[in-house]
């Protein structure tokens, strides 16, 4: 989990668009996770 935001602060100092990014992908991943555990 650590490395995670890590990377999410790397990327964040690069450029918030390639952050921006990566949130919305992570979060999709959540909502899918979510979703095939109701499942």
């Amino acid at each position: 989990m650590l490395t995670l935001v890590n990377l999410f602060d790397d990327n964040i100092v690069d450029g918030s668009i390639v952050s921006e990014i990566y949130a919305s992908l992570f979060s999709f991943l959540i909502a899918m996770s979510v979703v095939s555990a109701f499942d």
